[in-house]
């Protein structure tokens, strides 16, 4: 379980609502918001991770990565 704290004020929240829009695991995501916060020194909020995470999933952007390899 990822400690609140590393998320950041309402990160909880914020993988909540990532969750309800995109059907991504906020439980499997959490790690990921918590290690982008941490490699960019905590400058990002969680909301600005998530709404990264997001556009990475979405299908225009995967379709322009398998293209791409």
């Amino acid at each position: 379980m990822v400690a609140v704290g590393a998320l950041g004020e309402g990160g909880i929240n914020e993988l909540l609502s990532m969750q309800s829009r995109t059907g991504l695991s906020a439980r499997m995501q959490a790690g990921s918001v918590e290690g982008i916060r941490t490699l960019m020194g905590y400058g990002y909020g969680a909301g600005d991770v998530t709404n990264y995470i997001e556009s990475m999933a979405q299908a225009d952007t995967v379709n322009r990565m398998f293209m791409m390899t």
